[in-house]
């Protein structure tokens, strides 16, 4: 039985390790990644991985979640799907939201580690598959274990007692630990991880698809806000659309428009919402990765007003594109990218006054400075590439294979 704070492995139960001598070096590596599924921005990250280290093999929970609306992408990568339990639930947030996600719960974790016997692991999302990494990483000492903690101050509030003490218990056990940005590291760091043993890997994009997007753009009277992802709850679009509206209403001189590229449940809401005359709301569905930048080459300004993101790829998305970002707070993307008033302008979602003046700011400037504050923009998302993200991986390999880790728990 799991017992949190001591050695859950009892005693007659081992694994002998596939060689004497653990390589010091990520190149001499067998690494294991553990993850829920493969996003299309994940992929080319351990494409880079794997050609940095000895052998990379990735155990994924599912081929993809039914909600998103991409197709897996394996090319050159050594991929299994592991047998899972599978539950789809709807949970409330305590910013107010509910949102549906799908929690994975796979078994055979430990099992596929034993016959791969990776001298690291990588393991992500702090669940199930983590408690099995940490049961491995105690019966196999002489491995090491990195957590992947994909997640920020914001989308772990109201997480109960249990959950944070075997997420302590993790911590513990981990020779490294992965996060996207600052507020992931200010997380594990409530959790007892060491700043020495943390790494930030930043998400990012191929922003090379997105070079064109400034030079193309079309000037219209109406200013253009543009906002990419799922039509749901978390997202904010609602509470921001009425804000917009409220702004729109008291200056009627202007035009807006508010261009939505997504899909989900709060559709049908978006729609019935009656907006001034000078702002036009235009929905467009999801559309192929390859069509975006001609969307992004559309707008003025970028808008994200999430009430809770790990990151926010759109983020990187729109000012590799040349858009200055009007952001939530709350995105750990707007967090680490966006610099207010040089880059764009940082909100907090749940304070009217503070979306009422930030939309003030953003459009009262004129297109020239907005134009200049996209090139700005676009400096700061070319230097986020996976080729960074995997320095950081490799980083944290090194360090955990080198560091005085313990050989035996």
């Amino acid at each position: 039985m799991l017992k949190v704070g001591s050695s859950p492995i009892p005693s007659g139960i081992g694994f002998s390790h596939r060689r004497n001598d653990r390589p010091n070096s990520a190149s001499a590596a067998r690494v294991v990644f553990l993850t829920n599924f493969l996003p299309p921005y994940r992929s080319p990250v351990l494409r880079s991985l794997s050609a940095h280290v000895l052998a990379l093999k990735t155990f994924v929970s599912t081929k993809m979640e039914a909600n998103r609306n991409w197709a897996a992408d394996w090319d050159e990568l050594d991929v299994d799907v592991q047998k899972c339990f599978t539950k789809k639930t709807l949970d409330k947030h305590p910013s107010g939201f509910t949102q549906e996600t799908y929690v994975h719960l796979p078994y055979d974790t430990l099992l596929k580690l034993t016959k791969f016997r990776p001298d690291v692991v990588i393991s992500g999302e702090m669940g199930a598959r983590t408690i099995q990494a940490v049961l491995y990483r105690i019966a196999a000492p002489r491995s090491r274990l990195i957590i992947y903690a994909d997640l920020s101050e914001h989308t772990e509030l109201g997480r109960g007692r249990t959950r944070m003490l075997l997420r302590r218990w993790m911590v513990r056990h981990a020779d490294a630990i992965l996060v996207n940005g600052n507020s992931g590291a200010r997380y594990v760091k409530s959790l007892g991880a060491p700043e020495t043993k943390i790494f930030r890997v930043p998400y990012a994009t191929d922003t090379s698809l997105y070079a064109g997007a400034m030079a193309i753009k079309k000037r219209t009277q109406a200013t253009k806000l543009l906002h990419v992802g799922q039509l749901i709850e978390r997202k904010g679009i609602v509470l921001f659309l009425h804000r917009l509206s409220a702004w729109a209403v008291n200056n009627s001189g202007r035009q807006l428009e508010l261009i939505l590229v997504g899909d989900g449940p709060l559709r049908a809401s978006i729609e019935a919402i009656n907006t001034p005359t000078n702002l036009k709301v235009t929905l467009i569905i999801p559309m192929a990765y390859s069509e975006m930048p001609a969307i992004y080459a559309q707008a003025d300004i970028f808008v994200l007003p999430t009430l809770a993101d790990s990151w926010g790829l759109v983020v990187n998305e729109a000012m590799a594109a040349g858009l200055p970002i009007l952001g939530s707070g709350k995105s750990q993307a707007v967090e680490e990218l966006v610099q207010d008033g040089e880059t764009g302008w940082i909100f907090n979602p749940d304070e009217p006054d503070d979306v009422e003046s930030a939309l003030g700011r953003a459009l009262s400037e004129p297109r020239e400075t907005l134009a200049k504050m996209g090139e700005r923009a676009r400096e700061v998302a070319i230097g986020v590439t996976a080729q960074v993200a995997t320095e950081q991986m490799i980083r944290a390999i090194d360090f955990s294979m080198n560091s005085k880790g313990r050989d035996v728990n």
